[in-house]
């Protein structure tokens, strides 16, 4: 069982990490974004998309309901901004989950070529610490 602080750190940890990816990709060259790559599901958007999919599906399972999704590798949203907004689910697991496919954006960025953001938790602590009068614990 997770607690409370525990899951609120995680919360902000996911979104600070999403945050600097969407506009790491949002910020790419036209067209970097949607390029097919050699990769599962073939684009930063795909894979951005892929991360939402299964946060919808951890979300429907413990409210008991059907996520209504028939594969994994839907592309839900074309865009960044629609997007950005949707929930989570489970919380370690989504937060893991969307770390993994972050990393294979981050491995993208080398097609590009550009520079992917740092998204580690690490980084996260330590711009916490740098940012005054913040507190969110590690």
């Amino acid at each position: 069982m997770i607690d409370p602080s525990s899951a609120r750190r995680l919360a902000r940890y996911r979104r600070w990490a999403d945050q600097l990816t969407f506009d790491a990709v949002a910020a790419l060259p036209p067209g970097e974004a949607t390029k097919q790559r050699p990769t599962l599901f073939k684009t930063m958007i795909g894979t951005l998309n892929h991360s939402y999919l299964i946060d919808l599906v951890w979300q429907a399972q413990p409210e008991g309901r059907d996520h209504g999704l028939e594969a994994r590798n839907l592309v839900l949203h074309q865009d960044l901004s629609a997007e950005r907004d949707e929930p989570g689910g489970i919380l370690v697991h989504v937060v893991n989950h969307a770390t993994y496919h972050r990393g294979w954006i981050a491995e993208m960025f080398f097609q590009v070529p550009a520079r992917s953001p740092a998204t580690d938790r690490p980084d996260y602590l330590r711009g916490l610490e740098l940012a005054p009068g913040r507190n969110d614990g590690s």
